[in-house]
Formats: structure tokens, C-alpha cells, sequence
């Protein structure tokens, strides 16, 4: 059983092991919304790495909704054709919308802040 410290604001965590000489990449083991976690059959003798994400975005469940049809539009296109790079321009984009956003939110906070600051 491993214990997960609690993330501000996580609605679930991703669990993932790799065992050294057998998995070359981790391997997702479970989502547990507890951060208690108990991981089952490991072989013994061998060295495991764990690693533990906190998930608290709804980007968790669009991005296999949007990313997965866009990579199977572009998986037939030839070597070296520049839409094949289109998942890549789509995130850049979102990307960029979430820094627009994030931008406006942060500059209206500092002129609140700075408003309030201000002497009347």
C-alpha cells in the first residue's frame, strides 16, 4: 500500500509502475480518488518505481476525446507532409488560449489589488 501526500485542489491521482528490466516505459496501474493506494501481485526480488500524478482538470477527459480522432485523421498522411504535426498544432493552440485567458485573469486581479491599494 503506498500513502499519496494530499494535492491542493486534486480530484483524482494517476498511479504508474515501472518494474526496472521488465517495463521499458511506466504502466498506468490505477486513478484512485483516495490517495491511499494498495498495488497488488508485484513480483518480488525486483525494484519498482512509482510515480503519482494529481489530476484536477477536465483536460484529463477531453484530450482522449479530441487527441485520439485527430491522430487516427493524420496517421495515413506520407513522411514528412506538415499536417501530420496537426495534434501538435491544436494543443500550441489550446495552449495559447489558456495563456489569453490566464493573462486577462491575473492583470484584472493586479488592478483590483492595486485599486484597493490606492488611497481615496
Amino acid at each position: 500500500m503506498i500513502e499519496i501526500p494530499r494535492a491542493a485542489r486534486a480530484e483524482y491521482y494517476r498511479v504508474y509502475k515501472r518494474i526496472r528490466g521488465v517495463d521499458a516505459e511506466p504502466v498506468a496501474v490505477g486513478s484512485p480518488t483516495d490517495p491511499d493506494f494498495t498495488l497488488e501481485r508485484l513480483p518480488r526480488n525486483a525494484e519498482i518505481e512509482l510515480s503519482v500524478s494529481a489530476v484536477n482538470s477536465l483536460m484529463a477527459v477531453v484530450a482522449p476525446v479530441l487527441g485520439a480522432p485527430l491522430l487516427g485523421v493524420v496517421s495515413d498522411l506520407p513522411r514528412g507532409d506538415w499536417r501530420i504535426g496537426a495534434p501538435f498544432y491544436f494543443c500550441a493552440a489550446v495552449q495559447a488560449v489558456a495563456l489569453g485567458l490566464a493573462w486577462m485573469h491575473f492583470g484584472k486581479a493586479r488592478r483590483a489589488r492595486l485599486a484597493a491599494a490606492r488611497p481615496t
